[in-house]
């Protein structure tokens, strides 16, 4: 992929990309560890950590579903798949080069997502009393993932 003309903009990308999956990875990985030392008060995270983890966890979970095939359930001409179309460019811009500093932090990112999203449905299931939302809301929504692609498999079948 082309720097165009900005010399360095592929760096940027990879800056960026792992850059945001490493502070992903810390918000919601403290997060879990503080459920799980929670006993006997469940933890309290700060307002503005929760407002940039989320914005976080949104951008990787789009990551994540361009990168497995999820596709929009909306029909061609709406809003949602529109923005889906959009979406799954700038999936096929981090993901579709073969250039190394391109796909290596993309593949990071997607990982790192299913795997925090798979430990924060474990976390939930045994803290459920300590369970705080943003944990819970990244469980829910790798639920809905695996299920999409369960989906997907059955009827490719």
């Amino acid at each position: 992929m082309s720097d165009g003309n900005v010399k360095g903009a592929d760096l940027i990308r990879f800056i960026a990309v792992i850059g945001g999956t490493i502070a992903f990875a810390f918000f919601y990985g403290h997060w879990m560890k503080q459920m799980w030392d929670a006993p006997p008060t469940p933890p309290s995270p700060d307002p503005d950590d929760v407002k940039i983890a989320t914005a976080l966890a949104g951008a990787l979970g789009g990551l994540f579903a361009v990168a497995l095939g999820v596709k929009s359930g909306g029909g061609e001409g709406t809003r949602v798949a529109r923005a889906g179309t959009a979406l799954t460019r700038v999936g096929e811009t981090l993901t579709g080069s073969s250039a190394r500093l391109l796909w290596l932090p993309a593949t990071v990112a997607v990982w790192t997502y299913f795997l925090a999203g798979l430990s924060a449905a474990l976390t939930w299931q045994f803290n459920k009393g300590f369970a705080i939302a943003p944990v819970k809301t990244l469980a829910e929504v790798i639920g809905g993932y695996v299920l999409a692609l369960i989906a997907a498999q059955a009827a490719a079948s």
